[in-house]
């Protein structure tokens, strides 16, 4: 039994509606098959169905989730980091081998050898580090549409949030503008 089976099986077990699992499983691993048209065609026109699709987004909120736990495991930091980094290393593999989640997890790993190490993480560098990975992994990631909306989208929030210092609440505007021209 895959991973992805046991959690769509266990949240197909809560005393809920069909559409709350749905949601749950989309938000959890990606995964849409529960969802109505609908309920799609909701998400995409309100903007907002980059909430269902896999990205940086779920796996920096499991990379915290998973330093939340760690702390329970061990008291030194290095363990810490590492248990954090094998969880977020599977939950990669879960969701599958997008763009967006291989990128997410390269910096996230990145992000946190900084942190072991006491040094400064710089997004910029690792970003352009997760996509040389990528590309030396696999080169044709280049031409891949999801590949270059990831690392775009990336770019203009960590450009924006780090070097005009934004207003959280801005950035997504900021992205959504930047990014019309390239997704149209």
């Amino acid at each position: 039994v895959s991973v992805r089976n046991f959690i769509k099986d266990r949240v197909m077990m809560f005393k809920t509606s069909e559409q709350v699992k749905g949601f749950i499983i989309a938000v959890l691993i990606g995964d849409k098959d529960y969802l109505d048209d609908g309920t799609v065609n909701d998400f995409a026109l309100s903007g907002i169905s980059h909430i269902v699709a896999i990205s940086g987004l779920h796996v920096g909120i499991f990379l915290s989730l998973f330093l939340g736990i760690s702390r329970f495991f061990s008291k030194k930091k290095i363990v810490k980091f590492v248990f954090a980094l094998l969880l977020v290393f599977a939950y990669t593999l879960v969701v599958g081998g997008r763009a967006s989640v291989i990128r997410a997890g390269i910096m996230a790993v990145l992000s946190v050898a900084f942190l072991c190490l006491r040094k400064r993480s710089d997004s910029v560098i690792n970003l352009s580090t997760a996509g040389l990975i990528i590309c030396i992994i696999n080169p044709f990631y280049v031409a891949n549409p999801g590949f270059i909306l990831s690392f775009v989208a990336t770019f203009i929030i960590v450009f924006y949030a780090e070097f005009l210092k934004a207003k959280w609440f801005t950035i997504p505007l900021i992205v959504w503008v930047m990014m019309l021209p390239i997704s149209i």
